[in-house]
């Protein structure tokens, strides 16, 4: 399967610093956009950022996981936060 590296998958890659080899890869669902980062000074280890206008989570997610995991915590986040924000 595939891990949190700069791999194909469904994310969309996007070379944002081409001379550090640094890869980072964008998701959007139900209006909210998903995006996977690596942390610059911590190997191994990526930055998964879930955001929709004013609001925005994080966390950090190690290379163990596969992409379909990390999708699966993202749109599972989302829809607790869409969840919600139908009670209130």
């Amino acid at each position: 399967m595939d891990r949190v590296n700069p791999v194909h998958g469904w994310f969309t890659f996007i070379n944002s610093n081409y001379s550090e080899g640094l890869t980072m890869a964008r998701l959007s669902y139900k209006g909210f956009r998903i995006n996977l980062k690596p942390l610059r000074d911590v190997k191994d280890l990526w930055q998964l950022e879930i955001d929709r206008g004013d609001y925005v989570t994080t966390r950090s997610v190690g290379t163990e996981m596969t992409l379909k995991a990390i999708e699966d915590y993202a749109f599972n986040e989302i829809d607790k936060i869409i969840e919600e924000e139908k009670k209130s």
